[in-house]
């Protein structure tokens, strides 16, 4: 059964690392054991499945969602302020020429 469920990114994050973590002090023999049989579901086949499906596409999806969230932000309130920081340059070159 598929079950569907919203977290936030935080929480996202912390069942990727602990998923992830899980996932790399497995044994490469363990690991070829449980992928070859289908009949039982193991902790390294929900880890697997965990950081391929559940973790990297999600955690990209929602850091570059805050990225740009951020980024849109200091942007605009960078440009109000370049009238003034234009005004500042034309005044200071006008004198540094006369002087």
């Amino acid at each position: 059964m598929v079950k569907s469920s919203s977290t936030n990114f935080t929480d996202q994050l912390n069942v990727y690392i602990a998923e992830a973590g899980g996932l790399a002090n497995t044994t490469l023999s363990y690991f070829s054991e449980t992928l070859s049989t289908s009949t039982s579901i193991t902790q390294t086949k929900q880890s697997f499945y965990s950081v391929n499906y559940n973790g990297l596409y999600p955690l990209r999806e929602a850091s570059e969602s805050m990225a740009t969230v951020y980024f849109d932000y200091y942007y605009d309130l960078i440009g109000s302020y370049k009238i003034v920081f234009i005004v500042i340059m034309v005044v200071a070159l006008v004198v540094l020429v006369i002087s």
